[in-house]
């Protein structure tokens, strides 16, 4: 099934949507912080969607001049980031575990690790076969 096409009017909000695509590190969090760049943008969608969910009748002032979908949308792929950068700690965590170099490309969900010609990329999906992979160049 056909996700609905979201009707963006802002063309703000097109914009930083593009940006979360292909910067997705400028909106990850540090340490439970929000980004410095874009922390005024994401403070204020973040509220907006809690006053929301609290029924607060006064949940529009925070970014009036959106509408519930385009707050959502950001609201939505921010999150999405954050899963991303969840994903990556675990996997550097593991990885790290055995002392090996790695390094996490969002933006092509791969890893790298290693340097040289020992240097791979490989999709994130694949963390088992990766780990096999590292102990067997170990050998």
């Amino acid at each position: 099934m056909d996700e609905p096409v979201l009707k963006i009017k802002n063309q703000g909000v097109q914009i930083i949507l593009n940006r979360m695509q292909s910067n997705p590190d400028e909106f990850t969090l540090h340490h439970g912080i929000h980004p410095g760049r874009w922390g005024w943008l994401l403070e204020q969608v973040v509220r907006r969607v809690e006053h929301r969910h609290q029924n607060d009748d006064n949940y529009r002032i925070e970014l009036p001049f959106l509408s519930n979908d385009e707050v959502d949308a950001l609201y939505d792929k921010w999150m999405s980031i954050q899963g991303d950068a969840f994903t990556h700690r675990i996997m550097r965590e593991l990885l790290e575990e055995d002392g090996t170099e790695m390094e996490y490309d969002i933006a092509t969900d791969t890893l790298r690790y290693g340097t040289g010609t020992k240097q791979m990329r490989i999709p994130t999906h694949m963390l088992e076969i990766a780990k096999r992979l590292i102990e067997r160049d170990r050998r």
